[in-house]
């Protein structure tokens, strides 16, 4: 994995060890599998269309709430980060969210994956 410094406000360097494309993948399947479950748990329960609604979110909740991660992530050691050591707000989650949904749907996440690994 890359290395990427960053300097803060008060010009103190700070480095953050970049993700690769493993752990990126890794972490998005065990959310895939969180996603799986709460379909299955609800549809189960007899309220599939609330599991679907929790599940087009999942992304956007997990990572406003756990401060730049979702379960997965958090499993696998990884989160959202800003440039210049900025905390990330609710609309930095949001943006996040809705290009994911744009890129997964259109594209079916290759350009991500070619972002990552280049």
């Amino acid at each position: 994995m890359a290395d990427i410094e960053i300097r803060n406000s008060q010009y103190v360097p700070i480095q953050y060890q970049l993700a690769g494309l493993r752990p990126r993948i890794t972490a998005y399947l065990v959310d895939l599998m969180f996603q799986i479950g709460f379909v299955v748990v609800f549809f189960l329960l007899g309220f599939p269309k609330v599991g679907f609604f929790l599940v087009s979110f999942y992304a956007f909740a997990f990572e406003w709430s756990l401060s730049g991660q979702t379960p997965g992530k958090k499993l696998i050691g990884i989160r959202v980060i800003k440039p210049y050591d900025e905390t990330p707000t609710w609309e930095d989650y949001f943006i996040r969210w809705i290009f994911r949904l744009v890129e997964v749907l259109l594209a079916s996440g290759s350009v991500a994956i070619i972002g990552i690994a280049s």
